[in-house]
């Protein structure tokens, strides 16, 4: 029996008459949903599920899209998608199990608010063998449950409630980053740019290419002959995102790079243009006295390591002059 996915393993599916399966989005990616009469139940699971896969594959049969981990005894939420409704949330928790969305200090957070699914109920684990440290970690005194002795496992997953009770699965906790004071989830820039109806598949990362560290979008477009320019990406973000969750380098792909585990391969991902390139076409000469004074102390100015933070260098920097205009009018403690 060839289980290999694309067309080997469409081909065992159709001799062997299965009627349910449980594979990873990816798998179904490479196959085709035609010709499987049989298949009449199919359950997705192990990495996020994009829209256009339930859009392929539920038609005419039971399409859930699950979602559980080895501490858990595997599933624990699980939601039933129908073609056309967009990128499937996770679902709900499953019987015996609780499922709670809480903050770093384990409190809960509200509806439409990102923090960490933890899980409890009767399908936890009792730990990882021989690894008492990991063990206390991960597996924390429930609060929420009354029974004596309960536990919660913090799944590292970031996640929100939504309206309707379901999860709607946003990243790992370790791909939270934090570039210029501001934390980002790289997973919600990932889905706001797949609202973008020219992109297929995207990756957002932060890279140190050139210097300064910077956050890149990397997109596969669904039209190769027509893939979405960089400020096209950067507007239809800008409706969705904060600015500093609004890439600003673009970079077009032809297929997102995977591991052999079926993975995103960041490593993989080609290296951006220095961020000078990227300013050059938008660069705007100084065009009066106060302006050309300030560009040529700029370097100087920013090197200067005072108590002030950058809000108070703006506040300082904005001071206006009735006669040159937005110029400071004394120099901050710790000039150089």
């Amino acid at each position: 029996m060839d289980l290999a996915p694309g067309a080997d393993l469409t081909r065992t599916l159709r001799t062997q008459r299965i009627t349910a399966a449980v594979l990873p989005p990816t798998a179904l990616s490479v196959m085709d949903p035609r010709g499987l009469p049989d298949l009449r139940t199919l359950m997705v699971a192990g990495e996020a599920c994009p829209a256009e896969t339930v859009d392929a594959w539920a038609p005419g049969r039971r399409f859930l899209n699950g979602y559980g981990l080895t501490e858990t005894s595997v599933w624990v939420t699980a939601a039933q998608c129908l073609p056309g409704g967009g990128r499937p949330s996770i679902g709900t928790p499953i019987r015996n199990t609780e499922a709670y969305v809480l903050n770093e200090d384990l409190e809960p957070v509200p509806v439409g608010a990102p923090g960490e699914l933890c899980i409890g109920g009767l399908s936890l684990a009792r730990g990882y063998l021989g690894r008492p440290g990991v063990t206390a970690q991960r597996f924390v005194p429930d609060p929420f449950s009354g029974r004596s002795g309960a536990r919660l496992f913090r799944t590292g997953d970031i996640v929100r409630y939504c309206a309707d009770g379901s999860l709607d699965y946003v990243g790992r906790q370790d791909s939270m980053v934090k570039l210029r004071g501001f934390r980002i989830e790289l997973g919600e820039v990932e889905d706001a740019l797949l609202t973008h109806p020219g992109v297929r598949s995207a990756v957002a990362m932060v890279r140190t290419d050139g210097g300064e560290p910077r956050l890149v979008a990397y997109v596969v477009p669904q039209d190769q002959d027509s893939s979405p320019q960089a400020e096209e990406l950067r507007q239809s973000l800008r409706r969705r995102l904060p600015a500093h969750m609004v890439p600003t380098a673009y970079v077009v792909i032809d297929a997102i790079p995977l591991t052999a585990n079926r993975k995103v391969n960041r490593r993989a991902l080609p290296p951006v243009p220095s961020v000078r390139a990227d300013l050059a076409e938008n660069f705007v000469a100084p065009r009066t006295p106060p302006n050309r004074r300030w560009r040529r102390c700029g370097p100087r100015c920013w090197a200067w390591s005072g108590s002030a933070s950058m809000t108070t260098s703006s506040r300082w920097a904005a001071v206006r002059s009735p006669r040159s205009g937005w110029w400071p009018r004394r120099a901050p403690r710790g000039w150089p």
